[in-house]
């Protein structure tokens, strides 16, 4: 489980919690608390000073040089830290019935991962193995973390994942859950503390005061929001225009989105297909989700007519297999980066919530530090470059109305 978001919430002391009340219900249990430094634990107010304030006068006993509380019960709570990389080894033939990690986006997904054959029990009681992290939205680790934690399933939904075990030559279920954390979840800070954090930088506000996943230090759409941006899905009514954009990928993904325009000038996301694809497999993909003779005005990268050496383009292909209406995109980067913050910063885009990828790699594109006006290329960019062709294709959409509901199917 992971507990994670605002500042202020609670979060390191919910973890020393959790794994006190542990050593105290299982007798001979271990546990592992983790900073990254040992200078984080042992600081004024940190985890450290914090046990011993919770464990004075229980009977446990505290061992400053091995850094761990043995319980009369025999059990074990260690402090440990992993400053280095090669820091994980110091753990390699060690065993705990938990783990937790406090600021886990300190850590690096390899640190993490190398952990989780850690922890692990033979007992024969209910004591279960468990991993417990928290932290704030920020530092290094901030990727991995929103990857494995944020977007795989929404906030306080168990995501079960099959994992091959060689030793049962089965595979058997783990599970993740991501619990935001807020500032109203701590009822001992108060008002001076909230007045602090709405003092701070536009991006350090977002990520420490609401929590959000989707902000950091060089993101090219801080604007985006999941509250404000992401919708549930509707059935789109069949008189509001609607168009595809593509964006070619064989080796890499590619993606096609479909959009919608409300009569108030509201753009909706309302499908995406993302995976890489040949033109053949993109082209009946677009076929398959979409009626494309009543998807007027649709526009594909550009790249799509540049002919092979046999003289063929992608774009012959898509018209071969029955697309149809398929003209290239404005290409123009800087216009369509405007357009896309236009669209965001108006609050004139909304993304159904299952376009995972849009949703997704969106919020984490960066500035290139080659050309700081434009995103950079080498990111995970290729919903957003549909995005800004569809975006930048809007004044080519037909008034026509197509008689097709797009979300519900043919009507």
């Amino acid at each position: 489980m992971f507990y994670g978001g605002a500042a202020g919430g609670g979060k390191s002391d919910a973890l020393l919690g959790f794994s006190i009340g542990r050593r105290i219900k299982y007798p001979g249990s271990a546990g592992l608390f983790l900073r990254r430094s040992y200078a984080d634990l042992s600081k004024a107010g940190a985890a450290i000073s914090r046990s011993q304030e919770i464990l004075a006068g229980t009977g446990a006993a505290w061992n400053g040089t091995e850094h761990k509380w043995r319980f009369p019960n025999g059990s074990v709570l260690e402090f440990g830290y992993m400053q280095t990389e090669d820091d994980r080894y110091n753990y390699q033939s060690a065993a705990y019935e938990d783990i937790c990690w406090d600021e886990v986006t300190e850590f690096s997904e390899l640190q993490y991962m190398f952990m989780l054959a850690r922890c692990r029990t033979t007992r024969s009681d209910d004591c279960k193995s468990y991993i417990r992290s928290a932290s704030n939205p920020i530092n290094i680790g901030l990727a991995w973390v929103k990857r494995r934690f944020i977007d795989p399933m929404p906030p306080l939904t168990t995501f079960v994942e099959q994992v091959f075990d060689p030793s049962a030559g089965q595979t058997v279920p783990r599970t993740r859950c991501y619990v935001p954390a807020t500032l109203a979840d701590n009822s001992y800070l108060g008002a001076a503390y909230h007045s602090v954090l709405l003092s701070l930088p536009v991006a350090m506000r977002r990520a420490l005061l609401e929590g959000s996943w989707d902000v950091f230090e060089g993101q090219v759409f801080g604007e985006f929001s999941r509250d404000n941006h992401v919708v549930t899905p509707f059935r789109i009514p069949p008189e509001w225009p609607r168009w595809f954009a593509v964006d070619f990928g064989t080796n890499v993904p590619g993606c096609v989105l479909w959009l919608s325009r409300s009569p108030d000038g509201i753009v909706y996301v309302y499908r995406e297909v993302y995976a890489p694809m040949t033109a053949t497999e993109q082209a009946r993909a677009i076929l398959q989700y979409s009626d494309s003779r009543q998807c007027l005005g649709n526009v594909g990268d550009p790249s799509l007519w540049n002919r092979d050496p046999q003289g063929q383009t992608v774009a012959l292909t898509f018209v071969t297999e029955g697309v149809q209406d398929f003209q290239r995109a404005i290409n123009d980067r800087l216009a369509g980066l405007q357009r896309v913050h236009e669209y965001l910063g108006d609050d004139k885009l909304r993304i159904f919530e299952p376009c995972l990828n849009l949703i997704r790699t969106l919020p984490q594109l960066i500035y290139d530090r080659h050309r700081p006006e434009d995103v950079d290329t080498s990111g995970e960019d290729h919903a957003y470059d549909a995005l800004r062709y569809g975006l930048m294709g809007i004044n080519r959409i037909p008034s026509r109305e197509p008689n097709r509901d797009p979300y519900g199917g043919r009507r």
